[in-house]
């Protein structure tokens, strides 16, 4: 009996009520997937995150039968964080005809990219800075910058955080944030936050001096800043290097244990992230959820491997097109995997409830978001917020 609710909950979970038995191993011929990762360059610490979380539901979903028995392969190629790289890329994948693929992982790349699937095949794009037109057959992964950035707000009105200032680079997502950001400061809500500054620069700018001492003079209560990989280590460097010791919260997208040991010379006293709801694991009231992120830390444990914040970011979009694939057949078209991500209403991934009539094609909203604080000296990452921002419940 045991045995068999086990096997029960993972159909559940992983949405494969077709599968033939999910305690065989998939065989025949694979079902392959494209994946468009940032391996190397600026961002490649993002890149090879979503490369360990892949590979590792790839060897889950294939001991669990697979899409009907037919194993998950993904092809992992690497745009060198370049999107005229990642656009060569994804015409050779489409070229192909597949029903989806995946990537790529930042906002300018998932843009281009999506303008060239806007009749198929299914594109799921692993940046939350991207938008995609709704109804359309580009996806992307996590909650998006609008309900991000109305956590952050929030987690600073509760948080006594008034005075803010923001440092932001001149790249896509850098400007996008900027912009999503101002029309949510403008809200009744925020009116009790104040942007100090807004200081820019250049993502291959190795110093950021002149910007910081802007800051200083201004005393803020916090420093924010959505740089990724490379050109956030240079944020960080630049306050340390000014003597400014303030709260600093950034991304997700930095979070990294491996990229963060490299800048523990130059911390700030609290490093803060928007992290996934997964990270309240057993506090999750929703047990579909629940069960789901369990199976995430299962998988993980038996690869012999770390569970970072990062790593549903990968995960639930191969989590959801296999779901589909599983119930529609491996011979579905692109519309009709669009069709059954759309529908989707509470579907249990691990970085939240999926529900696409929210009005975009992420699916995710402000409660799918925790914040999480990072201790150098443990490598772990600390719970400092429920859901959406809101105050942690001890």
């Amino acid at each position: 009996m045991k045995a068999f609710v086990t096997a029960l909950l993972a159909i559940l979970i992983l949405g494969a009520a077709t599968v033939p038995s999910l305690a065989q191993t998939a065989s025949g011929e694979p079902y392959t997937f494209d994946v468009i990762l940032e391996l190397s360059g600026p961002n490649a610490f993002t890149g090879q995150l979503y490369q360990t979380s892949l590979r590792i539901y790839e060897g889950y979903v294939n001991a669990h039968g697979g899409i009907n028995g037919r194993p998950v392969h993904f092809n992992l190629l690497d745009d060198t964080t370049n999107p005229q790289v990642a656009v060569q890329l994804a015409s050779a994948a489409l070229a192909k005809h597949p029903v989806a693929f995946f990537g790529g992982g930042n906002t300018a790349t998932c843009a281009a990219i999506a303008a060239m699937v806007k009749d198929g095949p299914v594109d799921y794009c692993l940046s939350p800075g991207f938008s995609p037109e709704r109804g359309g057959y580009a996806f992307a992964t996590s909650p998006s910058l609008k309900y991000i950035l109305a956590a952050v707000l929030q987690y600073c009105r509760n948080h006594g955080y008034k005075r803010l200032a923001l440092i932001t680079a001149t790249d896509a997502t850098g400007r996008a944030s900027e912009q999503v950001f101002s029309d949510l400061l403008d809200l009744p809500a925020n009116h009790d936050l104040t942007l100090t500054t807004n200081q820019h620069f250049n993502p291959t700018d190795i110093s950021i001096a002149a910007q910081v001492t802007q800051v200083a003079a201004l005393k803020p209560d916090i420093v924010l800043s959505f740089a990724g990989g490379t050109p956030f280590g240079t944020v960080l460097r630049g306050l340390n290097d000014a003597g400014v010791h303030l709260p600093v919260l950034t991304s997700s997208a930095n979070i990294n244990p491996v990229q963060l040991d490299q800048y523990k010379a130059f911390l700030p006293p609290q490093l803060i992230f928007n992290g996934p709801i997964f990270e309240m694991q057993n506090q999750l009231a929703n047990r579909g959820q629940r069960d789901a992120v369990n199976v995430l830390f299962s998988a993980y444990k038996a690869a012999n491997a770390e569970v970072s914040p990062q790593s549903g970011f990968a995960w639930d979009p191969a989590l959801l097109v296999v779901s589909g694939l599983r119930k529609l057949g491996p011979s579905a078209t692109p519309q009709q995997l669009r069709d059954y991500l759309s529908g989707l209403r509470g579907f249990p991934g691990v970085n939240g409830s999926y529900d696409f009539s929210i009005g975009d094609q992420h699916g995710l909203t402000a409660d799918s978001l925790v914040f999480v604080s990072w201790d150098p000296n443990t490598r772990n990452f600390a719970l400092v917020s429920g859901p959406g921002g809101s105050a942690l419940r001890r």
